[in-house]
């Protein structure tokens, strides 16, 4: 039961981090050194191209920088402000392009295209789309119902500071337009802008791209890995011999699951090594019991039944603990896994504990792998069949007269 709850839970919150990591990034992003077409129509050929890969569903060109945004912060009951600032990495893009590409549109506060309003390239303060994590939160807990969409909101003003194409330092006038909520803190120091003024901002010519965001058709690994062979022979032909850079999400998304893929493996070894303490438990009780019963072992043999027989029947006796532990110990955690929210509020009420904030979770995430359980519960019986041969076999070898006259 411990073995499948726990395994659950871990499967469960990496389904959720690979949900909302899916949000917002890409299933492949392109990147590409220095590519600059002369015109529009060449940066539209460009996409058609690879959009025009069989696997390829949508793509989406960007522009990337690095900065750092500050705001004023009142101090409460007091007559000042304090400056408070951020390093965040922003995106240039195409919104209409990207809401095809990723699910930005969906986790958006206000419905709508963000940038419709103040789409310039010459826009004095461009438009942003911010994290609801940057800055932090609105509430310590948010009230029931209520979605804590952070600090900030549409129209405050922050103070972006940013390294051009030829790395300089400058300063501009950014305008939040709409708050995203990813539920992911690896997203909240990431901002958005139109990608017209990604590239004023940075001094790029101006159809220039860092790269292309791409959503596939399917994400199985088989069509994953033709995308990636299809889309490299377009770039080698499309790509005018600039280098490129062709990366999967789950490439990307490696090193934020590492430490969570570890704590699974460290895990799932702990609670095997608890299921094979429990056969030396089991193994220990068989024991005790042919000692237990040698009067009665010694009475069966000498009725004439064999030494394989006593054998067999320790055998099964093992096997059907194995058997049906394995069993109690399924629905059991089925049980539990069902009621999990319970189970927390009740585990919480006695320790005085609570979930930790950061994660966000309005319920808690469970994943039963079905071929991994089958297994610890194959293992679970098998190992209940071992621990009992020990005593099989002492019961075996007792002579009729030796274990009548010593019982």
């Amino acid at each position: 039961m411990v073995f499948v709850v726990v395994l659950a839970l871990f499967d469960g919150l990496d389904a959720e981090i690979r949900a909302r990591l899916r949000a917002l990034w890409p299933d492949i992003t392109v990147h590409i050194v220095g590519y600059n077409p002369t015109t529009e129509e060449g940066l539209a050929a460009f996409l058609r191209r690879i959009e025009s890969v069989p696997q390829v569903k949508a793509v989406s060109p960007f522009v990337y920088g690095n900065g750092e945004v500050r705001r004023r912060t009142a101090v409460r009951d007091a007559q000042k402000y304090v400056i408070c600032g951020e390093h965040i990495g922003f995106y240039g893009i195409d919104f209409e392009r990207e809401r095809r590409v990723t699910a930005i549109a969906r986790l958006l506060q206000y419905p709508g295209n963000p940038f419709a309003a103040n789409r310039g390239a010459d826009a004095a303060s461009p438009p942003v789309i911010v994290d609801a994590r940057l800055f932090g939160r609105k509430y310590d807990e948010a009230p029931p119902g209520e979605i804590d969409w952070g600090v900030l909101d549409r129209g405050d003003e922050l103070q972006l500071t940013y390294l051009t194409n030829d790395f300089t330092a400058e300063k501009a006038l950014v305008i939040v337009a709409d708050v995203v909520k990813s539920d992911l803190g690896s997203d909240s120091h990431a901002i958005y802008v139109p990608i017209e003024s990604a590239r004023r901002l940075r001094h790029m010519p101006p159809n220039s791209i860092h790269g292309v965001r791409v959503a596939l058709a399917s994400l199985d690994r088989k069509t994953v890995a033709e995308a990636k062979r299809n889309i490299a022979a377009v770039m080698d032909e499309v790509a005018g011999g600039k280098k490129y850079g062709i990366h999967e999400r789950e490439e990307e998304m490696s090193a934020v699951m590492a430490d969570l893929y570890v704590y699974r493996r460290i895990m799932a070894v702990i609670l095997f090594m608890l299921i094979i303490v429990t056969a030396f438990t089991v193994a220990a009780v068989l024991l005790m019991t042919a000692m237990e019963k040698t009067h009665d072992i010694g009475i069966l043999r000498a009725m004439g039944a064999s030494g394989g027989g006593v054998a067999a029947a320790f055998l099964g006796y093992g096997a059907a603990t194995g058997l049906l532990g394995a069993a109690a110990g399924l629905a059991a955690a089925r049980a539990v896994l069902a009621e999990i929210d319970v189970v927390e509020a009740g585990f919480y009420a006695v320790t005085g504990f609570s979930r930790p904030a950061e994660l966000e979770l309005e319920r808690v995430p469970w994943l039963v792998d079905w071929p991994t359980v089958l297994f610890a519960a194959a293992v679970a019986v098998a190992l209940g069949l071992v621990s009992s041969t020990l005593a099989a076999v002492r019961a075996a070898r007792l002579a009729p007269v030796e274990a009548i006259r010593h019982a």
